[in-house]
């Protein structure tokens, strides 16, 4: 048995503003290439956290201050 190593994933995460007033949205995009298929997890502040979308976009609409952080996928 031979194993080869896959080719790493590259994810990139796009968003147009850095800022969202309250009751504004905001959507995030994430593109990536590697080995299919990708599957994406989106999640706030912590990598171990749950699960809030999973497909290559996550919106927020109606934001509140608690919507305030750092957003993984």
């Amino acid at each position: 048995v031979t194993l080869s190593p896959l080719p790493p994933t590259t994810l990139r995460v796009t968003s147009p503003v850095s800022q969202v007033c309250e009751g504004g949205t905001l959507t995030l995009s994430v593109s990536g290439s590697g080995p299919a298929p990708l599957a994406y997890a989106w999640r706030k502040d912590d990598p171990a956290g749950p699960v809030l979308g999973t497909g290559s976009s996550f919106s927020i609409q109606n934001a509140q201050p608690a919507d305030a952080g750092t957003y993984l996928a």
